[in-house]
């Protein structure tokens, strides 16, 4: 289970305070994962859940295990497997979120771009910085941030979303504009997650140091 004293420094957030939201959830999640076994804990209490389907499932190259959810205002932190796109698949799309998010990798690494829209174009002329995160690494978004995410091996995450600042997030591609279609997690799933999934994250987690 989650430390209870980490669910209470998370609910007096000020969550329109980034500055404090960056300070509290980054802490938060460097001493979660300082001890992943309540976490390998969690995910197997997931596996053998009747409500499975609710805390956990695979998009497109990503798997979500939701550690603990705040029902009252929505927030909710998560373990993140990103998968890398095979070469037909290409590159994610740029997007933003409904949330402020935080995230710090346990494993893996990946390239982030980050954009900004000029003139109503999102694309490789308007990236504003490019960076690797790496094991160990964090950071924070807020909602508007547009940002990609190219990964180089399969990455482990600690991933925490805010509490929904607005109604849709957005995904770019040159001057056109789509939404994820709204789901339980935040877009629609394309599988229910299985034993071997489960298996396999914890026997992954098992070997992270």
């Amino acid at each position: 289970m989650i430390n209870q004293s980490i669910v209470n420094r998370i609910q007096r957030i000020d969550w329109v305070n980034h500055l404090d939201f960056h300070a509290v959830i980054t802490a938060s999640l460097l001493e979660l994962a300082r001890d992943l076994q309540p976490i390998i804990e969690r995910v197997n209490e997931i596996k053998y859940s009747d409500n499975r389907t609710e805390y956990s499932e695979r998009g497109p190259n990503i798997d979500k295990y939701i550690l603990y959810k705040c029902n009252d205002t929505g927030w909710s932190l998560r373990l993140h497997k990103i998968r890398q796109r095979s070469p037909n698949e290409g590159s994610e799309s740029p997007h933003n979120h409904r949330f402020k998010i935080a995230t710090l990798l346990l494993s893996g690494s990946y390239r982030q771009n980050i954009y900004r829209r000029i003139n109503g174009v999102v694309d490789d002329s308007t990236i504003v910085m490019t960076h690797d995160v790496r094991e160990g690494n964090s950071y924070t978004l807020d909602h508007d941030a547009i940002h990609q995410l190219i990964p180089y091996s399969t990455v482990y995450s600690l991933f925490f979303r805010g509490p929904a600042m607005k109604g849709k997030n957005d995904m770019f591609h040159g001057s056109e504009v789509s939404h994820w279609t709204s789901g339980k997690l935040g877009h629609k799933s394309i599988a229910t997650l299985t034993d071997d999934d489960f298996d396999a994250v914890n026997e992954d987690l098992s070997l992270i140091r």
